[in-house]
């Protein structure tokens, strides 16, 4: 059913699912039923087509006028995202990657917690299931009990909790945030340390999304997601001073930071830069006495290691 006009009685809360999609006609069909499919009634589907020169536009025709379909010029994630945003007429916005699905009560579920939480906070995500072509689950690694948790904005600048397909926020907290940076091209964490600045985050424990992994992934691009990464760690460390004088916190994140920027080199066929990435991490920081806060097992950059020298990377 369509979302409620705005001179409508209907008190429930609308939410506007927003889905960039550039030449990803293959599968933004999967992500637009699986908005279409949610128990929540009140959801509009927006799909910001950017730039495609693909038959997505053909296949969000054949929707009819349960989707809305916006185009615009190849201007890159962040700025469909925006783009969607400013289109919203929801109270809430809710990202979905075009290779992503929701599960059907992905919608009703985070706004349960919205109403059971208190009004500052601004922004609730879940977990998330890593899938194939398929949509067969890929291995999952749980080190850490999931659990209902607040994250705060330390959080946030220190790793990735998230992915953004598995967040529904309130509009107000992103346009107050400034929208999605176009300098940023992917990195969706800026946003989120944005929203963390005034607003409470909050990440429930039920699996309700499905990450599509396959080699035309964005983030298959080692070197480009480095930068991004650490371009959003440097603007973090200038944009709140309150933090500067926590070198140990700034010693955990760019250790980390490395250590991740490791793997994904070498999950790029990149052995000699993933194990000189792997060597600034323990450089920075060489122990970690509870690996378990960052999901990870015991020596777990040493293990790295050990598999960067002695297993070929599957490319």
């Amino acid at each position: 059913m369509s979302p409620p006009s705005p001179c409508s009685k209907q008190a429930a809360p609308v939410v506007s699912a927003v889905i960039p999609s550039y030449n990803y006609g293959g599968f933004v069909g999967k992500a637009i039923d699986s908005v279409l499919k949610q128990t929540y009634r009140y959801v509009e589907c927006i799909v910001v087509d950017d730039g495609s020169t693909d038959n997505t536009r053909e296949i969000v025709a054949k929707y009819g006028d349960r989707v809305r379909y916006v185009y615009q010029a190849n201007a890159g994630l962040p700025e469909a995202r925006n783009t969607g945003v400013r289109a919203a007429t929801g109270e809430y916005v809710a990202f979905l990657d075009a290779d992503d699905e929701w599960e059907p009560n992905f919608v009703e579920i985070a706004l349960e917690y919205f109403d059971k939480l208190p009004k500052e906070f601004g922004l609730v995500a879940c977990r998330a299931v890593q899938v194939d072509l398929d949509s067969k689950p890929l291995g999952l690694k749980r080190l850490t009990p999931e659990i209902d948790e607040e994250v705060s904005l330390t959080d946030l600048i220190f790793r990735t909790r998230f992915f953004p397909t598995a967040v529904v926020a309130r509009k107000s907290a992103v346009v107050d945030a400034g929208y999605f940076d176009p300098n940023y091209v992917s990195e969706d964490r800026d946003m989120w340390i944005r929203i963390a600045e005034h607003h409470r985050v909050f990440i429930h424990r039920e699996r309700l999304v499905l990450i599509r992994k396959h080699p035309t992934n964005m983030s298959k691009n080692a070197s480009s997601m480095k930068e991004k990464i650490k371009r959003t760690i440097i603007k973090s460390y200038r944009a709140y001073p309150q933090l500067r004088g926590r070198k140990l916190f700034w010693l955990h994140v760019w250790s980390f930071f490395y250590f991740q920027s490791g793997w994904t080199y070498y999950d790029q066929g990149r052995r000699g830069t993933a194990i000189g990435e792997l060597l600034k991490s323990l450089a920075l920081w060489p122990f970690y006495s509870k690996p378990r806060l960052v999901n990870e097992p015991a020596l777990f950059r040493l293990r790295a290691l050990a598999i960067f020298l002695l297993r070929k990377p599957k490319v």
